[in-house]
């Protein structure tokens, strides 16, 4: 009778195992580190467009005399400014929308309105890409700039903080929205999220890359409704010493940046 032979059950030695959790922590790794690199591209998305926009505000100003969105002689100044394009004219006081608002309020985004015109006019004589200047109705993307985190871009003009005393240092601003109907909803909770542009920590990482990291202060700030319990810290709020709710995650903050 023929004997069986056994054959040892092979296994994982203690240098294989620690070889393959070295590669599992090398890849976990280095999602982390991919996750955190695209995190970083995005807001420096942000800062980098509020620089581009200062620029092409600036050269506008130069060329025309006049700021976009409010210039009262587009349709006879600028190229295709017309009623193909949606294109019309500012009323020419030197303002950009409604400068009894506050700079968090609701913004128009009308084709027609100066605040939607001002993307218009920038984009109409090359100043500005990622918008479709002949477009007629209003969309991230296609009427205003889309941002890299949520939502999009405003202009408008705010009060001053000598008139209000409470947040906002600049007079033309641009502010971030994450619906297009330019409705301030933020800080409205919907669930365990509140429904705006930006966390309390991607705020407070742009504002202490260009700015002062501080959200009443400098040419870059943030606010929501629920200031003490959301974008600032609980109990203290946006404004206070403590500032931004750096811990908090959860899209939070709207955006404000001065251009002026």
């Amino acid at each position: 009778m023929a004997k069986r032979k056994f054959c040892p059950h092979s296994g994982f030695t203690l240098v294989e195992l620690s070889i393959v959790m070295i590669i599992i922590g090398l890849l976990i790794g280095g999602i982390l580190k991919g996750r955190e690199l695209i995190e970083n591209a995005r807001l420096a998305s942000v800062i980098s467009f509020q620089k581009q926009i200062v620029a092409a505000h600036n050269t506008f100003l130069d060329s025309y005399n006049a700021m976009p969105g409010d210039i009262p002689y587009a349709t006879t100044m600028i190229p295709s400014c017309d009623a193909a394009s949606s294109c019309v004219n500012g009323n020419g006081n030197l303002l950009l929308g409604d400068i009894g608002a506050f700079p968090w309020w609701d913004v128009s985004s009308a084709i027609d309105s100066e605040n939607t015109q001002y993307w218009k006019h920038l984009a109409l004589i090359g100043l500005l890409g990622g918008i479709s200047p002949m477009a007629s109705q209003s969309d991230w993307g296609i009427t205003h700039p889309e941002s890299e985190i949520a939502g999009g871009f405003f202009a408008r003009t705010a009060q001053s903080r000598a008139t209000n005393g409470y947040l906002q240092m600049w007079k033309l601003v641009l502010i971030t929205r994450v619906n297009i109907d330019g409705a301030w909803n933020c800080g409205v909770d919907v669930g365990n999220l509140d429904v705006c542009s930006a966390s309390p920590q991607q705020a407070w990482k742009i504002d202490t890359k260009m700015d002062d990291g501080v959200a009443n202060s400098g040419v870059m700030g943030a606010i929501s409704m629920g200031y003490q319990t959301g974008c600032g810290t609980p109990g203290n709020g946006i404004n206070s010493s403590n500032g931004y709710a750096t811990d908090v995650t959860r899209s939070s903050c709207d955006l404000i940046f001065g251009l002026e």
